[in-house]
């Protein structure tokens, strides 16, 4: 098959989409499905690496730690009474 990919002289898929399946809706639907296959997986690869590095990060850098809510009861601290008045 690279021999016959090689002598087709397409330098891109989508070149060759056209070289294989011409112009119609065949090859309009194929080179459709090779993208929608790119972007698709661009993101899952993505979101997969800020995954990765927020997992990095909590271990390896002091101070990244994961965000927790805040405690509510932590800040309702009671003042202590003045004795002025």
């Amino acid at each position: 098959m690279s021999a016959w990919t090689r002598r087709s002289k397409a330098m891109t898929g989508a070149e060759w989409i056209q070289t294989r399946f011409g112009r119609a809706t065949g090859a309009n639907l194929a080179h459709l499905s090779v993208v929608l296959f790119a972007v698709v997986n661009v993101i899952g690869l993505l979101a997969y690496a800020f995954k990765g590095i927020g997992k990095f990060a909590v271990v390896m850098l002091p101070g990244a730690s994961p965000a927790r809510p805040r405690d509510s009861s932590a800040m309702r601290t009671s003042m202590p009474s003045s004795s002025w008045g």
